[in-house]
């Protein structure tokens, strides 16, 4: 079985460098961009089976991110990766197709575990 390949967005470059490094050991990790437009471009040239992505990516949210590629059909999964704690942050994302949410200050231990169930298919938040 190939490892599942994974692009990782955040506007924080120390945030990427050490996303890299907690995955790359048990994940593909097919590339880091650090906003929404360099991440709309890069989904379609990488086919990535998983995109995690920021709440916050600064030129865009999110948010607006995952419609975009919905729109054009991208059939990655998606993993939302925020700061932001509340209950609503969770609750919009899945609603909006995104198959987990994860709290950056516990990303080291919850994202493989994340990526693991969502490469399973199954929903987690």
């Amino acid at each position: 079985m190939s490892r599942a390949r994974i692009l990782l967005a955040d506007p924080n470059a120390a945030v990427l460098e050490t996303l890299v490094d907690v995955l790359q050991p048990e994940f593909a990790v097919a590339g880091t961009v650090q906003s929404g437009a360099a991440l709309l471009e890069e989904v379609q040239a990488l086919n990535p089976d998983v995109v995690v992505l920021e709440v916050g990516m600064g030129d865009m949210t999110g948010f607006e991110v995952l419609r975009r590629l919905q729109a054009r059909g991208c059939r990655s999964r998606y993993i939302f990766l925020s700061l932001y704690e509340g209950i609503e942050f969770v609750e919009a994302s899945l609603k909006m197709g995104a198959s987990a949410y994860v709290i950056k200050s516990s990303a080291s231990s919850e994202l493989p575990a994340a990526l693991r169930r969502v490469m399973q298919h199954e929903a987690v938040s």
